[in-house]
């Protein structure tokens, strides 16, 4: 794949990663609002006929969490199916090629290089002025492509943690299939997808920007979806009285 066609892909890639990312991050904010800061939640639940259901619910969103997760960390060991993946791992193997880290690079100067300036009289501007613009742009472009190249290292330190390890069992084990021996010890425990999710966010917002000049951040997404989680979770409990169990 030529550098042209690789930048275009990673550019591809790390839009669809930013999606998923923040489809975590609404999962995470309805699991958590009910499973960790529900005290009204479980008080409205427990000891009923719907704490089965409430328990479901909860286990639904978190495997669904997990399923959102494992997709950003795909890593297909068959090129045909990495070719199909918009995942972290494919995106890093992309950006390890010097030839589209440099394509990246070009665009990013051609972005910042402003074009046909001119004065408040119409006039084009002295050529000199030009010449320190388009040497702040390749500053800049340079310090993106040496901050992939940081980005990289710290996914490689990321990418053999028990943490992926356990997204990756879980949904291989439990989501994807009903596994004949599974292994509890691997099984990804409520938890897991929010650390992993908590170190995934700061590196795409970072990838955003180094790859797409994108600034994206992340942190009004989680408080919109905090905020909604909460609606829906006071909504639930403003209902009749459960049923208590009386079994």
């Amino acid at each position: 794949m030529i550098g042209t066609q690789a930048a275009d892909r990673a550019d591809r890639i790390v839009v669809l990663i930013d999606r998923n990312v923040r489809q975590a991050v609404k999962l995470r904010e309805y699991f958590c609002r009910g499973a960790y800061s529900g005290h009204d939640v479980r008080t409205r639940f427990d000891q009923s006929k719907a704490a089965p259901g409430f328990n479901t619910i909860l286990d639904s969103l978190y495997f669904e969490f997990v399923l959102t997760m494992a997709r950003l960390y795909d890593d297909p060991d068959d090129q045909s199916m990495a070719e199909k993946t918009a995942s972290i791992p494919v995106l890093f193997a992309l950006l390890s090629a010097p030839e589209t880290r440099a394509e990246l690079q070009r665009r990013s100067i051609e972005r910042k290089t402003p074009k046909d300036l001119r004065d408040q009289h119409g006039h084009p501007v002295p050529k000199e002025f030009v010449a320190e613009l388009q040497k702040d742009a390749v500053r800049a472009s340079e310090a993106e492509t040496n901050e992939i190249k940081a980005l990289a290292t710290e996914y490689g330190t990321l990418k053999g943690s028990h943490l992926i390890c356990r997204i990756r069992k879980a949904r291989n084990e439990f989501l994807a299939h009903t596994a004949f021996d599974p292994s509890r010890n691997n099984r990804a425990a409520y938890g897991n997808a929010e650390e992993l999710l908590g170190k995934t966010i700061p590196l795409v917002t970072r990838l955003q920007l180094a790859v797409r000049n994108c600034h994206a951040s992340l942190a009004s997404e989680s408080t919109i979806w905090e905020e909604h989680a909460d609606i829906f979770w006071r909504a639930l409990c403003c209902g009749t009285n459960t049923v208590p169990t009386t079994e």
